[in-house]
């Protein structure tokens, strides 16, 4: 587990006596989130807003189940890139929607429509222990779901033919393709299954929580108007891709 302290202090922002927030993450969860290498869009979005708030915190990068374990059994945490379900609206307090998060199926052939329409390809690849996993299998069956744990083995799959298609984030398989050397252009990608806000959400008994979250807000709207928050978005995903996740950020 990483578990960095870290302030951030803004001049005529930061309030004599703020208590540093608890800022929790998963330890690999690309391209959103991730250690210092390469720290992910979402955790650099958050430590520039969090830096221009003037809000002091502390930064723990762990794994995912006990990152929002730790968040609920606290009273101060803010969890990073966290997606907006039903059966969380009541768990969370929803503080900034940061990106529209997509499950696509991704395919070399043609655009798939539906994992049906995938299947009848052939198998399609997953990442496993993911909500995609799981209605994959629902849908296809074992055998015609391959699961995986590393993004660049469902590049390889399905650079190499084994499968019909990916179906994942459509960020997570854009930057997967580009950090293995492929033209996104060589991807067909077809309509979203699903579309989620992806939030900055903070446990419900956040203490001044009114205040942190108008900052917060003011911090990214400034973030969008001055170009900081597309070009963060460019390094993993490319220019052309990050002006449309930033204008539709910017629509919200």
């Amino acid at each position: 587990m990483l578990s960095v302290i870290l302030a951030a202090f803004q001049p005529g922002l930061c309030h004599a006596g703020d208590d540093p927030l608890a800022l929790y993450g998963d330890d690999h969860q690309t391209p959103f989130v991730s250690r210092d290498g390469q720290p992910g869009l979402f955790r650099e979005a958050t430590e520039e807003m969090l830096r221009r708030a003037g809000l002091p915190y502390t930064l723990t990068l762990t794994p995912w189940r006990r990152a929002q374990a730790e968040v609920l059994g606290g009273g101060g945490g803010l969890i990073m890139n966290l997606a907006r379900t039903p059966a969380r609206e009541t768990e969370y307090r929803w503080m900034v929607r940061v990106l529209p998060t997509a499950y696509v199926l991704a395919g070399l052939a043609k655009d798939y429509q539906s994992l049906t329409e995938a299947f009848a390809d052939g198998p399609v690849v997953v990442l496993a222990g993911t909500p995609r996993a799981d209605e994959a299998l629902k849908s296809g069956g074992p055998d015609r779901v391959v699961q995986v744990n590393d993004p660049q083995q469902a590049v390889r799959l399905l650079r190499g033919g084994r499968v019909s298609a990916w179906y994942e984030i459509d960020l997570r398989i854009l930057h997967a393709w580009r950090s293995a050397g492929f033209a996104p252009e060589s991807l067909r990608i077809g309509a979203p299954q699903q579309v989620t806000g992806s939030y900055l959400a903070a446990n419900p008994g956040l203490p001044d929580a009114d205040r942190v979250e108008a900052r917060l807000r003011m911090a990214f709207a400034s973030m969008q108007a001055d170009g900081s928050w597309q070009r963060i978005l460019a390094a993993y995903i490319g220019p052309e891709r990050a002006q449309g996740v930033a204008a539709a950020a910017w629509a919200e």
